[in-house]
């Protein structure tokens, strides 16, 4: 999962045309984001001619990272920013697809929202029109809405969070479609090494009672990290003709309770499909990911994988931090 251009995360501001010169202000006040790499931003001033402007929004809106609403009177009377854009990225914040920030541009009653219970910015979700000094509500939001990218990337890539020593454990069973037989596993993965471009991470599995040898696996910090099912079938991808095609397509996220013995994980899940092409031949791969930002690594506490050869299934044992 990768929603950013050319690396950066996206910001969609959601305003009300009344508050263009302050959302121009604020714009201004995130340059040195931009400067940094850090951020791209986008609003519907930006919609060339001849594009459909429900489209070109819906587009953007469900490729942002963070989306800001710039609250005010207009905001709050406007059908679109609150019937729509508010909606859509409320349901994409539950898919832990977006960050939402309230900015509070003038004074209004906003507790009655759907996104009354977000932190806004500036400090205090005090208006921005009632600063004594309005460049230094800007300088907070800025403050804020860096604090919230840093906070995404760590997100996108768990491992930056990671220190040399974090673990985890979990059980796995393997079962062959055409014979019935069963290959039960426990697999042990700690980080061994970190520096400023990547870490380490030693492998050690068990099948059926007996040890096997996996090569350590380095993973880059600077990329959003794919979970260990999307990592397995890249490299089962590799090994394939030169022919063949990998697709990946999302077949829904959520969040759920998982309970694994005497503990419960808020976790967040992923569905996807792969399908692997070789001429007319396809073979797909259906799974389910649960993850839990609480667990080291990368955060996974249970997997299933279903093809028409075998099915998989993993689940946490343990884990522990460096």
């Amino acid at each position: 999962m990768n929603d950013t251009e050319k690396g950066r995360i996206i910001v969609f501001y959601s305003y009300a045309h009344s508050d263009e010169a302050l959302r121009k202000r604020l714009e201004k006040s995130l340059s040195s984001l931009r400067k940094e790499g850090l951020i791209s931003e986008w609003h519907d001033r930006k919609i060339r001619a001849g594009d459909v402007w429900e489209d070109e929004i819906d587009k953007h809106l469900d490729k942002a990272k963070i989306v800001l609403f710039l609250v005010s009177p207009g905001f709050i009377n406007s059908e679109y920013c609150m019937g729509v854009e508010v909606k859509r990225a409320i349901e994409r914040h539950w898919e832990r697809r977006c960050r939402i920030i309230p900015v509070i541009l003038k004074p209004v009653d906003w507790s009655h929202t759907e996104f009354k219970s977000f932190q806004a910015l500036p400090k205090d979700a005090k208006p921005i029109v009632r600063w004594k000094n309005q460049d230094d509500a800007f300088s907070d939001i800025a403050i804020g809405i860096k604090e919230a990218c840093k906070s995404i990337i760590d997100w996108e890539n768990p491992y930056r969070r990671a220190s040399v020593g974090d673990w985890t454990e979990l059980e796995g069973t393997i079962i062959f479609k055409e014979t019935g037989q069963k290959l039960l596993m426990n697999i042990y993965l700690e980080v061994t090494e970190k520096n400023d471009n990547s870490v380490i991470i030693q492998t050690r599995t068990t099948t059926n009672g007996v040890p096997q040898m996996v090569p350590p696996i380095e993973i880059p910090l600077d990329l959003p990290f794919d979970d260990n099912m999307g990592t397995i079938l890249k490299q089962v991808g590799e090994q394939m003709p030169r022919n063949a095609q990998v697709e990946k397509n999302e077949l829904g996220r959520g969040e759920q309770k998982i309970f694994i013995g005497d503990n419960v994980y808020h976790s967040s899940w992923f569905a996807f499909e792969f399908k692997f092409t070789v001429g007319f031949e396809q073979f797909v791969m259906t799974g389910k990911t649960w993850k839990c930002i609480d667990v080291p690594m990368d955060g996974i506490i249970k997997s299933e994988a279903d093809n028409p050869i075998y099915s998989q299934r993993q689940v946490l044992l343990d884990y522990g931090w460096g």
